[in-house]
């Protein structure tokens, strides 16, 4: 674990930093300030998710898988659109497949969270026919029943 959040940092850092450069069409080649300044500000921001969530576990894997999710289409576009030109039309049969599949998957996802989530809410950790009896007991409790 503590590889793979070293090679995150840094490699996410890098391709952060190097994107801001194409952004601001910045002619100077990337500084040691500019990459430590990305890799410090990343680290701190992934720690201040960690720390905000760090009671519920849920609903931060929520926050994270929602935009990876729904994001993935979009950066297998950008991907397909950098390699396009030297694919065979084997390859380009099956990027178009892939993405697909990912856009398919991303707009199922939104719809489960959209419609059945924000449907079946229960407290967490409670089973369904748990969660049944419950509100049985709290309506009967409503009524004056014993």
């Amino acid at each position: 674990m503590f590889g793979t959040t070293l090679a995150v940092v840094d490699g996410y850092a890098k391709t952060l930093d190097e994107s801001f450069q194409l952004l601001r069409r910045s002619d100077k080649s990337r500084t040691e300030k500019s990459l430590s300044m990305w890799t410090v500000a990343q680290a701190f921001s992934g720690m201040a998710i960690i720390l905000f969530f760090q009671s519920s576990l849920g609903p931060m894997l929520s926050f994270a898988m929602t935009p990876a999710f729904v994001t993935t289409p979009f950066f297998a576009w950008l991907n397909f659109d950098l390699v396009r030109g030297g694919l065979s039309v084997r390859m380009n049969m099956f990027a178009w497949i892939g993405m697909s599949y990912l856009s398919t998957f991303s707009i199922g996802y939104v719809i489960q969270w959209l419609f059945f989530q924000v449907a079946s809410a229960r407290p967490v950790g409670v089973r369904p026919s748990s969660a049944r009896r419950l509100l049985e007991t709290k309506k009967r409790a409503a009524r004056g029943d014993p």
